[in-house]
């Protein structure tokens, strides 16, 4: 596979929590329906992006972690 070009469809506002943000994205995977989805390992969830959507929905958001300090 050559690829040249592209869209851009999860992720393009920077690092961090919200719907249109990835924070260390380790895992994708597309369904027979055109669903991309993404494991968002740093904000603990998976994001379901259907087709023509920029917007992810969390479908699955993991327990915060806090490291204690004790």
């Amino acid at each position: 596979m050559n690829a040249t070009s592209g869209e851009l469809v999860a992720g393009g506002q920077g690092q961090g929590p919200s719907a249109v943000q990835l924070n260390y994205p380790t895992a994708i995977t597309v369904d027979g329906y055109g669903n991309l989805y993404i494991l968002d390992a740093g904000n603990q969830r998976i994001q379901q992006y259907v087709p023509g959507s920029y917007v992810g929905n969390t479908i699955f958001e993991g327990p915060s972690y806090h490291p204690s300090n004790t």
